[in-house]
């Protein structure tokens, strides 16, 4: 199945992550290059949330921005040496996406502020498990697993599979996008297509999240 017929196949919501994973079958370029275009929709809901000081001072900074662009140089040429400048500014971002969920589930406020600041936090979060994908090595799948060849195989088949459904599923929440849009923008990222220009048999199988 091309990596276009697959995006439009039919997914059930109750099934969104398993169907996201099924993109390992491209590679890890792929993989990364839907995180990154995930994390790249969703960074606004971060960098927009309003700072009130305390519990928040951490929304907003400008780790995840950072983060992001070096995974999105490594797209753009995937070296060894690209890979390790994520790996130089990835520690930071953690540390501010690890505020931001702490505040989130601590900090008070009114309903419509919890919400923004549970957005945001999942924006940061896109941005990190997009940039654990691209980071990611096949030897970071026989760690832990040396002994077991059969999961060491199957990880590295999978590749990034878990930090691409996570950059994705994050990015999801964050901005509450339908699986039309979630599509989408895997046409335009993947294959440089959007469900408008292509014929409407084949939008059809779209569902609503």
């Amino acid at each position: 199945m091309e990596l276009k017929e697959y995006i439009l196949s039919g997914v059930e919501a109750k099934n969104i992550s398993k169907w996201i994973w099924g993109l390992y079958k491209g590679g890890k370029e792929i993989q990364v290059r839907a995180a990154c275009s995930f994390a790249r929709h969703c960074l606004p809901i971060w960098q927009n949330h309003k700072d009130c000081g305390g519990w928040e001072c951490c929304f907003g900074s400008d780790s995840i921005r950072k983060a992001l662009i070096k995974a999105e140089q490594w797209l753009k040429n995937p070296s060894e040496e690209n890979r390790l400048e994520i790996v130089k500014v990835l520690p930071m971002a953690k540390i501010d996406m690890g505020k931001a969920y702490f505040a989130s589930d601590e900090a008070s406020g009114s309903a419509e502020r919890v919400a923004s600041r549970d957005r945001a936090a999942c924006a940061a979060s896109s941005t990190v498990s997009a940039c654990e994908a691209a980071t990611w090595t096949e030897n970071n799948a026989k760690i832990g697993f040396k002994h077991d060849l059969n999961e060491v195989e199957a990880r590295i088949e999978a590749g990034p599979s878990l930090e691409c459904v996570d950059a994705i599923s994050s990015a999801i929440e964050s901005t509450q996008l339908n699986i039309n849009e979630v599509k989408d923008l895997l046409l335009k990222s993947l294959v440089n297509e959007n469900i408008e220009s292509l014929k409407s048999d084949q939008v059809t199988y779209c569902i609503t999240l």
